[in-house]
């Protein structure tokens, strides 16, 4: 959340496609750098995007994680979108990553909503 109360994956979503539209050189190379918070904590996710999710998942945390990776879907949905209507998305590359792993049985005070299956451990294993 920001000062404002924005959620940060509205508004680092919201940056990015504001950016990509002020582009005064299309035919030029650009890198665009975009790392969400989402989903690490805290897990916080406005109530629209839990709320999609009442009938489906009844455990309340993992309702937030799932809310979570939705508003991220929902940002990365955008950017896609303004690439396309720019004429970018034939020339662009996008490339996804992340970090090692969920949470498993390494922090008391976060349930366990995630599995490296097939792999072991998590965050902070060796």
């Amino acid at each position: 959340w920001d000062l404002d109360g924005r959620y940060s994956a509205e508004l680092y979503s919201d940056h990015t496609v504001n950016l990509i539209k002020k582009l005064e050189y299309k035919n030029n190379p650009f890198f665009i750098y975009l790392a969400y918070q989402s989903v690490h904590g805290p897990h916080m996710v406005p109530r629209r995007y839990i709320d999609q999710y009442a009938l489906h998942i009844e455990n309340e945390d993992e309702k937030v994680f799932a809310a979570m990776v939705s508003s991220m879907d929902e940002g990365i949905g955008n950017i896609t979108k303004v690439l396309e209507s720019t004429g970018l998305a034939d020339n662009t590359i996008i490339v996804f990553s992340s970090d090692n792993g969920g949470h498993v049985n390494c922090l008391k005070e976060v349930e366990v909503t995630s599995s490296n299956y097939p792999y072991r451990g998590g965050k902070r294993a060796l």
